[in-house]
């Protein structure tokens, strides 16, 4: 059995994190990360016992995220 965190989502010091260390564009496609239009992504999903912490957290544009799903890449 997977061990989960109980928080799933980022918190918002968690959020300006990941976006900051993106430097404001999507970690995939490279893309401007425009106001809220983006999401912050667990690297290694939830569902498979990906913690929610900025280590394993990457901010993508919105069309990157829905396009990886629950992949771990």
């Amino acid at each position: 059995m997977i061990k989960r965190d109980k928080q799933r989502n980022f918190n918002n010091k968690q959020r300006n994190a990941l976006f900051v260390f993106a430097d404001g564009k999507c970690a995939l496609c490279d893309c401007p990360l425009v106001d809220a239009n983006w999401h912050p992504d667990h690297i290694k999903p939830w569902h498979l016992g990906g913690k929610t912490d900025v280590v394993n957290g990457q901010a993508l544009c919105i069309k990157c995220n829905l396009q990886k799903g629950g992949k771990y890449e």
